[in-house]
């Protein structure tokens, strides 16, 4: 490089100075080592692929989860005048994805942001084949152990890529993974030994609050909580679609300007509520977990569960749009056992059991596996590909017999071990509601960082500190001189 890294940062970002972790991340980058970074949301981790693909000589491929969330990023980088930037989706003509990979294999893009499913398809590979790659950036790299069985499993398979490409360098960014997460992911991906950057997951802006309620009571506690001062605008997260019809239509009857997002709405009419939203046209979204990484809207003071999420991974991820501009923000988690009790049935539903794989086994041996599916109707859609894809692998022609990759004892172990994994992020949910100490401290130890030493950031400690004047007061009281404590405590008058 001509220049420092903080010219380059002016001339492409108009900015001065580096946030933490971003020099150290980059010049790892530039010097062609992979990385790992661990940071909280809004530490600033799309500069860390964003600012050394316009510096390296070839491609930079960005996997993000989202279409929202390319398209957003494709918008802000062209709108700073970094043309060479752009996505490929599946809202686009071929004749306009063929203008694109002209430009990637001409030279003309430097950044080329995707989605896992494209990137891991054999056609495009093929297309790849002859373009040099710098680096390749995996956004939201935690949905390869979190999501990667039932949300988005083509994350698992990156790793085809990589072995396909051979990039120079390799960067995955998350913000929310715990230690044994971190390594499942440098394993899956391969990474070198990769420059690992951790940065508290902490966010001091944030208060966080939980309230056990029956699910009746929870729309009035909505609304009170949307209706104090500095409570909008906010997200109002709910376990189904219905349910998200159902809450807008209660918060415009009491005033206030509200609207659904989830997957069962038309594109566009999801579309424009999103973007009313990001406008402070709207002042409440009512939504599924639909909703999420790919919105960038910094101002959200408030986020709203009615239900508890299953791992805390997601409860951060969807808690953690609040207050991205720094400012003090609040996060309200309503909950009560039975919500628990229907979470552990739904754990319980998830995965194949033991009968499930052995009576799998039995058939595969004379029905070829797309045949099967009607002996196995107990198993939801998730438990079945699980089952499928885990027995015989990605590559299985589903239509002919299939010989399985893996022993039936092997993949009941690997199932139990899954199952385990997921009740032990459950758990973490549950004590998280139930914790009477540091609801912070709780949900930090679940990604195995350490909560700072004062919180005064959860209902928890803010009760402690409003009664503590009265435990001093108290202490001192029966500290005075005639007091005792023994089984026959009572004044001693002089």
């Amino acid at each position: 490089m001509l220049y420092g890294l903080e010219t380059y940062l002016q001339a492409y970002f108009a900015r001065d100075t580096f946030r933490s972790g971003q020099r150290e991340v980059i010049e790892a980058i530039l010097q062609g080592r992979d990385v790992f970074a661990l940071w909280p949301t809004g530490a600033g981790k799309s500069l860390t692929y964003q600012l050394p693909a316009m510096l390296l000589p070839h491609l930079t491929i960005i996997v993000s989860p989202l279409i929202a969330l390319m398209e957003d990023q494709v918008g802000q980088l062209r709108a700073r005048g970094l043309s060479a930037s752009a996505c490929l989706t599946s809202a686009q003509t071929p004749e306009e994805r063929a203008n694109i990979m002209d430009g990637v294999k001409s030279g003309q893009i430097k950044m080329l942001f995707l989605a896992p499913e494209r990137l891991t398809g054999s056609f495009f590979l093929q297309e790849l084949q002859n373009v040099p790659v710098s680096l390749l950036a995996i956004d939201e790299a935690h949905c390869i152990t979190q999501w990667g069985h039932d949300f988005r499993p083509h994350y698992l398979y990156l790793s085809k890529a990589v072995n396909i490409l051979k990039p120079r360098s390799i960067l995955a960014v998350t913000a929310t993974a715990s230690d044994e997460a971190m390594r499942q992911i440098i394993a899956n991906l391969g990474l070198n030994r990769p420059f690992v950057s951790k940065l508290s997951l902490d966010r001091p802006n944030l208060f966080y609050k939980a309230l056990q309620l029956p699910i009746l009571d929870r729309p009035r506690m909505a609304l009170a909580h949307l209706k104090r001062r500095g409570g909008l605008p906010a997200v109002v997260y709910v376990s189904k679609r219905r349910q998200a019809e159902d809450l807008a239509q209660i918060f415009r009857q009491n005033g206030l300007k509200a609207l659904p997002y989830h997957a069962g709405l038309d594109a566009e009419e999801r579309r424009q509520n999103l973007l009313q939203f990001i406008n402070d046209e709207v002042e409440v979204i009512t939504a599924t977990i639909a909703f999420g990484m790919g919105v960038d809207k910094p101002n959200i003071r408030q986020v709203i569960h009615m239900h508890p999420p299953l791992t805390p991974e997601g409860y951060y991820q969807e808690s953690g749009r609040a207050g991205r501009d720094r400012q003090k923000s609040s996060c309200l988690l309503m909950w009560s056992h039975e919500d628990f009790h229907l979470l552990d049935m739904q754990l319980a539903d998830k995965y194949p059991n033991d009968g499930d794989v052995d009576s799998f086994y039995e058939l595969l041996e004379r029905c070829a596996p797309q045949t099967l599916r009607p002996h196995f109707a107990r198993l939801s859609s998730t438990a079945w590909s699980m089952l499928l894809q885990a027995a015989l692998g990605e590559d299985a022609d589903y239509g002919t017999l299939c010989s399985p990759q893996l022993e039936a004892d092997d993949l009941k172990a690997y199932f139990t071990v899954l199952q385990q994994r997921d009740r032990r992020r459950l758990n973490y949910m549950k004590n998280y509601c139930q914790t009477e100490a540091c609801r912070r401290r709780v949900l930090l130890s679940s990604f195995d960082q350490p909560a700072p030493a004062v919180c005064q950031g959860c209902d928890c400690c803010a009760q402690r500190e409003r009664l503590e004047p009265f435990r001093q007061a108290k202490e001192k009281f029966f500290s005075l001189p005639g007091f005792s404590f023994g089984s026959q405590a009572r004044p001693a008058y002089v």
